[in-house]
């Protein structure tokens, strides 16, 4: 929650402090990705919490929440999007996705994938990275995400 307002915060100081176009946009885009994330952060967190783990729920989410406050910082630095916002962005859709494979588990299994593989970090941190990029690859694009951006592309065409 105080994530989120910082990101509120950052976007009225550009936009009531006087700033350009340039700095407002800025700080709607700070705002605008924390909410993009939130909700599939906060649904994966909440089923994670219920039906898996409460615990590592918690400290998955406290991570999250702390890597998303910086956001707003990364983006303005270079005035869009670039490598200070990976560095926030990737810990948190691996987070995500950690989630999620630990709820897919939970749906085929009835039980918590920490249970069936532990919590060691020599385990978690090589298949945490292998997940995330078939996350990315896959369910990003995968059945709609790819036809539809291409179908964009093609009916509004490239960026002049």
């Amino acid at each position: 929650v105080w994530g989120a307002y910082n990101a509120i915060g950052a976007q009225l100081s550009a936009k009531l402090g006087g700033a350009g176009e340039q700095a407002s946009k800025i700080g709607e885009r700070g705002l605008a990705n924390t909410l993009e994330q939130g909700a599939p952060f906060l649904a994966c967190l909440w089923g994670v919490a219920a039906c898996v783990d409460a615990a590592i729920a918690t400290s998955c989410g406290t991570i999250y929440a702390a890597f998303r406050m910086f956001y707003p910082l990364a983006y303005s630095y270079y005035g869009g999007f670039a490598m200070p916002c990976e560095a926030v962005t990737q810990p948190n859709y691996q987070i995500i996705h950690l989630f999620v494979a630990a709820l897919l588990h939970f749906g085929l299994t009835g039980g918590s994938i920490f249970a069936t593989l532990g919590t060691s970090f020599k385990v978690w941190c090589p298949l945490i990275f292998v997940g995330h990029i078939l996350m990315m690859m896959f369910g990003w694009f995968f059945p709609v995400g790819g036809p539809a951006g291409a179908l964009n592309m093609a009916w509004n065409g490239p960026k002049e």
